[in-house]
């Protein structure tokens, strides 16, 4: 008699089991797909973010060889101040090769230089 009640909670027991899964399951599920659609948001986000970071520090690689530049030019112009035009090479050569022989340094940088050799001419 016991064994057969127990029998009888078991199966009652293991439905209740099952329906309380399938229950769960149905709640998690949405928060789930929603936490997963919302890491891959936040994972392009980032991914985006450090391609801006990563062009923001070329154009200030880019600025700086520029004003480098200028700023060899303008010493070796009519001051020539040939310390100076050292000073500003130096800082030149510290931009990272990569960025001077790239196409954006060269559509920058080019017209200035050639502006600046031009007096020289």
């Amino acid at each position: 008699m016991v064994l057969a009640r127990l029998d009888l909670l078991e199966v009652g027991l293991t439905t209740q089991v099952s329906a309380t899964r399938a229950i769960g399951n149905g709640i998690l599920a949405s928060p789930a797909d929603t936490a997963s659609r919302l890491s891959r948001r936040v994972n392009a986000l980032d991914l985006e973010k450090k391609r801006g970071e990563d062009t923001l520090d070329v154009v200030h690689q880019v600025a700086e060889l520029k004003a480098c530049v200028h700023g060899a030019v303008g010493s070796m112009g009519a001051a020539q101040d040939w310390e100076a035009a050292a000073i500003h090479v130096s800082r030149a050569n510290k931009v990272p090769e990569e960025i001077v022989k790239g196409s954006f340094a060269n559509d920058s940088v080019r017209e200035k230089c050639l502006q600046g050799c031009r007096r020289f001419l």
